[in-house]
């Protein structure tokens, strides 16, 4: 979940550089993008600490839902278009983390 809102995070810091100009008013000082980089450090330290608790095997398919999560919200925040094509694929992003989760937690 938080790479899905690091992700919104650097379209906003892409559409802010848009009307500030500039190396410093754009990208240094644009608080969509410093945002996005402490939530992405923040992400990360929350990752280590899975990590610690959890064997790779079983909590990295959870990753997958970040290609889910962002288009989602993507839509409802931005207006994006979402085709029934590709909504579809997210649709097999879903049963492939379930299927994966479900084996991952299965000793063979």
């Amino acid at each position: 979940m938080t790479m899905t809102v690091v992700q919104l995070l650097y379209k906003l810091a892409g559409e802010y550089s848009l009307s500030h100009a500039g190396l410093v008013a754009g990208w240094l000082l644009n608080p969509y993008l410093i945002g996005a980089f402490a939530l992405l450090a923040v992400a990360m330290l929350l990752w280590l600490l899975t990590l610690k608790r959890m064997p790779l095997s079983r909590a990295y398919p959870w990753t997958a839902a970040i290609y889910v999560l962002t288009p989602l919200c993507s839509t409802l925040l931005f207006h994006d278009p979402l085709s029934l094509r590709y909504a579809a694929g997210m649709g097999c992003i879903v049963a492939g983390i379930a299927i994966t989760a479900q084996r991952a937690e299965q000793p063979v």
